[in-house]
Formats: structure tokens, sequence, C-alpha cells
């Protein structure tokens, strides 16, 4: 597997990690190549669990990935990115009609970081994506999106 860096659909994710992530994280890796991963990439062990084990778990492939340092989940077939974990946080890029639930559920597409910082993720990463909560929902919305990336050309 590997993240396509030249998609449309990746291209504001990419620019987002490589600029908070540094020079010095790997592009592109599979999850086996770090050591205690969680801790390699500074992400908190529930947030990286979350997204790989409970959400990637329980989808019909193997997603999991490294893009830019972060813990990503990354369609096999196509190399688009639909979930990354940032620290403290996890994102998922939903289909619309996954993302009016979440939104409906209260998910948020912006936050303020304890250092004041401000991450609006339509601006940053693009349309789609919002933060997770550990909604009962979130497994289905990545299986949808999954599916969505399954048949996209």
């Amino acid at each position: 597997m590997n993240i396509d860096t030249e998609s449309p659909e990746n291209q504001s994710v990419l620019r987002y990690l490589r600029q908070v992530k540094g020079a010095d994280a790997p592009e592109s890796a599979s999850p086996e190549s770090l050591p205690n991963v969680y801790l390699a990439t500074k992400t908190h062990p529930e947030v990286g669990a979350r997204l790989w084990e409970d959400l990637g778990g329980m989808l019909p492939a193997d997603c999991r990935w490294i893009v830019c340092g972060a813990p990503a989940l990354v369609h096999p077939r196509t190399g688009t990115l639909f979930g990354v974990a940032l620290g403290t946080q996890y994102c998922l890029r939903l289909e619309p009609e996954g993302l009016e639930q979440a939104r409906a559920d209260g998910a948020r597409t912006a936050i303020r970081w304890t250092d004041g910082q401000e991450l609006d993720l339509e601006r940053e990463l693009g349309a789609g994506w919002v933060f997770g909560g550990y909604r009962d929902g979130e497994a289905d919305w990545c299986s949808a999106a999954f599916r969505a990336l399954e048949v996209a050309p």
C-alpha cells in the first residue's frame, strides 16, 4: 500500500501534515516500520487505537498506514486518505450522508488546541472532514467512505 501523493483529494491533507509534522516525519510507511508506533508518531495511544483498531478493524481490508508521520487510514487500492490521527484527536473524511449524520450528532469541523491555535478541517484538509468523537456511527461512516473509494476511478 502507498499514499497517492498526486491525487487531488490528498493534496490539502498532505500539505497540512507536512507543515505540522515536519521534514523528519516519514512521508509513507507501514505501521510495522516503527517501534512503538503511537509514541513515534506523537499520537495518544487511545486515539491511534480508535482510528486503526476500532474503526480500521471494521473495514474489509487493512487501511492502516503512516502518512507524513501520522497514523492514517488509506484506501489500499486508490491510496486516498480517509482518516488521520493528530496527537489527541482523530479526523475522518466522510461521504455526504455520513457527514450529515456526523454533524447532526455533534461532530465538529474546527477545534482550538491547548496552545490557542485553531484547526479548521474544511480550510486545512478539505471538504468532508470532521473530528472523530467516539460516536456509535463512526464505523458505519468509515465503511461507507471505504466503499465509495473502492469504486473511485
